[in-house]
């Protein structure tokens, strides 16, 4: 062996019983009740004199990672590392661009909307598994509901549920998972039990105006009231959704959070707030618009969702379109000019078909430079 070598580095050879040596060129290794022997560099000496008077050094195996323990969302401290340990790459929604995980959330519309049946469709696909709804993805935990409902009763709801099952079945199983509240006696010591017994992915209440104990025009009233039940919400790492109805002669204005009945602290405490609408020229459709929202992105609080009622099954499906609101703008540089979205949605059902920029033209009775347009500039909305 040759001398003048560097200090050694650590040798990876399996562990063997000792006293099995290596000589690895420059340094000699060896084992020795499991533990890595580090040996000094042989400057010439044989073997054997190494192993008589060299100093070793023992290296203890490297040992696994602790396993980072998970963060209770349910407590109200938190370190800052705990915070930065969370692994989200965006905010969790239950259902999602609509009802965002440990918080409340309002939906809201006018009487005739399909409110409850837009919720009790939602319920439905949460306890019997379902993947989606209205083309959105569930992320329950429980695949549980705990609804609370003061303007129908067990024969209105019966009737409901059976006909938006369409004939299936439920599993035993599935029988349990959603319970149901018909009085708002006692309600938030009521729900706290409930949950205190069993956990829901969901909670619905419907509704806010038969439940609200105040003065629902005062700030401080409503959001006092509110606290109660968000923070039962948050304790037990829960969802919750409110159903609410249209301040009397706002019902034709295009969907804001200013249509809500009652004070702005309404709109206030809750992450995000819906309007489902009724197209009164088609029975059938419905759009569902998300007027605020604080986890969602600036994009998606720009886009109305087309849905279809089915009144047979009493159940909504997306129609695929989603529309961003760029009347603003339009209006902005055409002033008293709106944006004509069917017509807008029918040029690009054509495009979709295969006809020419000059076809459509044709069919739809326009000029080709507005066609051309239109397939430039709402692009986006219309092929996501």
């Amino acid at each position: 062996m040759r001398q003048g070598f560097t200090p050694p580095v650590k040798m990876q050879y399996p562990i063997k019983a000792y006293p099995p040596i290596y000589s690895n060129n420059d340094k000699v290794v060896m084992w020795k009740s499991g533990f890595l022997k580090m040996v000094a560099p042989t400057n010439g000496q044989s073997v054997n004199q190494i192993i008589k008077t060299a100093r070793v050094k023992e290296v203890e195996p490297e040992k696994e990672p602790t396993p980072i323990q998970p963060v209770d969302l349910t407590k109200d401290i938190f370190t800052v590392g705990e915070l930065v340990s969370l692994d989200y790459a965006s905010y969790p929604y239950l259902l999602e661009k609509f009802i965002p995980k440990g918080c409340i959330s309002f939906l809201a519309g006018s009487s005739d909307a399909g409110k409850s049946l837009f919720y009790l469709n939602l319920a439905i696909n949460i306890i019997t598994d379902q993947k989606e709804y209205i083309g959105q993805e569930i992320n329950p935990t429980y695949g549980k509901v705990l609804l609370i409902s003061t303007e129908d009763g067990p024969i209105a709801l019966s009737n409901r549920i059976k006909k938006q099952l369409n004939g299936n079945k439920l599993l035993t199983k599935q029988k349990e998972r959603m319970l149901v509240i018909t009085s708002s006696d006692g309600l938030v010591e009521r729900v706290k039990k409930i949950l205190d017994h069993c956990s829901v992915d969901l909670i619905i209440l419907d509704a806010f105006g038969d439940v609200f104990e105040g003065d629902i025009n005062t700030s401080n009233h409503v959001r006092l009231f509110l606290k109660k039940f968000d923070k039962l919400v948050k304790k037990h790492n829960t969802t919750m959704l409110i159903v609410h109805h249209i301040a009397k002669g706002k019902e034709n204005q295009a969907a804001n959070k200013g249509q809500l009945l009652g004070s702005a602290g309404i709109e206030g405490l809750a992450r995000e707030v819906l309007i489902l609408s009724k197209d009164p020229s088609k029975p059938m459709k419905r759009t569902l618009k998300v007027v605020k929202a604080n986890y969602a992105s600036e994009e998606d609080k720009r886009i109305s969702y087309e849905l279809l009622f089915d009144s047979k099954t009493l159940t909504y499906k997306s129609m695929g379109t989603a529309l961003k609101e760029l009347d603003n703008e339009v209006e902005r540089k055409n002033p008293g000019r709106k944006v004509d979205w069917e017509k807008v949605e029918k040029v690009f059902e054509l495009k979709k078909e295969g006809h020419s920029g000059a076809k459509i033209a044709e069919l739809m009775d326009m000029h080709p430079a507005t066609v051309s347009r239109w397939l430039r500039k709402y692009k986006d909305q219309f092929e996501t």
